[in-house]
């Protein structure tokens, strides 16, 4: 305990690499994130804390060299996973090579597609893993076979039709080491509650919020902006396809629900480009194809 007598927060995130273990989820959730792996996050706490943090951590590091191994250990764990549609295919070679032009390396990208459309793909990308399903669960393709096939890895969520900056993976990473036990993304809304404590509708919410950093329930994720989702943390199964064919355009707000009723909060990753992303503009013979309102959901 020499490293660290007083800072339980770092021993409890460290650990849980240390001893290549994943939290299980509990009905309350801690909120272990003390920006300890990414230095740049440090202009969150005061100065006092900032060499405290940082004494910690070089004589952990000392005290456990095998922590670095662990660490990109995990990194292998990791694997991106999007759908698409039939007018967005031709797209997908350039969205492909954001996601792997990165300093950070992701191994393992997964594109879900329906069955019936594989036919039309006319491309051949080496490290992409184009896979068929028999559901037709349009945006849910982006995370429900990813999730229920894969329950050892944490897997990033993306859209098809946006181009991702040099941070937006590595950061999403850092949040995940950070804190194995919530869900974490670059683009969040936040639902505003009336006096009587009901939350309003859509509308009137606040749109890429970009103040409430910590884990917060009011907080929506959105995939636009890519999220990572920590091994099985929502235990997706079968079941859940009674509640996707009721809802079936609306995949950010079925991930929302379940993160509630499994009491996982969200939190913002905080960008050092706006949302992380830079937008493609696809074009067709006819117009644009490409969302005009980025606060559409």
């Amino acid at each position: 305990m020499k490293s660290s007598n007083n800072s339980d927060n770092f021993w409890q995130s460290s650990f849980i690499i240390l001893e290549d273990k994943t939290l299980l989820q509990s009905p309350k959730i801690f909120d272990y994130t003390k920006y300890l792996i990414n230095d740049t996050n440090y202009k969150d706490i005061n100065i006092n804390q900032i060499n405290l943090l940082e004494k910690i951590k070089l004589s952990f590091l000392k005290d456990f060299p095998e922590f670095d191994e662990l660490i990109k250990k995990r990194q292998n764990k990791i694997l991106v996973s999007l759908t698409s549609f039939l007018q967005s295919f031709v797209f997908i070679p350039e969205v492909i090579d954001f996601i792997r032009n990165k300093t950070f390396q992701i191994n393992n990208i997964y594109l879900f597609l329906y069955k019936s459309n594989i036919k039309y793909i006319n491309f051949t990308i080496s490290d992409l893993k184009i896979t068929p399903t028999n559901k037709n669960l349009r945006s849910h393709l982006k995370y429900f076979y990813s999730m229920k096939l894969f329950r050892d890895y944490a897997i990033i969520i993306l859209d098809d039709d946006i181009g991702y900056l040099d941070d937006t993976f590595e950061s999403l990473f850092n949040a995940y080491i950070e804190n194995p036990n919530i869900i974490s993304g670059k683009r969040t809304h936040l639902m505003t509650q009336s006096n009587n404590g009901y939350y309003k509708g859509y509308f009137n919410w606040i749109f890429q919020q970009n103040f409430v950093k910590e884990a917060n329930f009011s907080l929506i994720l959105t995939n636009l902006g890519s999220t990572i989702f920590p091994p099985n943390i929502l235990k997706i199964n079968e079941k859940l396809l009674l509640i996707i064919n009721e809802t079936i355009t609306c995949d950010d707000l079925i991930l929302k629900y379940l993160s509630n009723i499994k009491g996982i909060p969200p939190k913002l990753v905080v960008n050092n480009n706006f949302l992380g992303i830079k937008r493609i503009l696809p074009k067709t013979n006819d117009k644009p194809l490409y969302r005009n309102n980025y606060n559409s959901i």
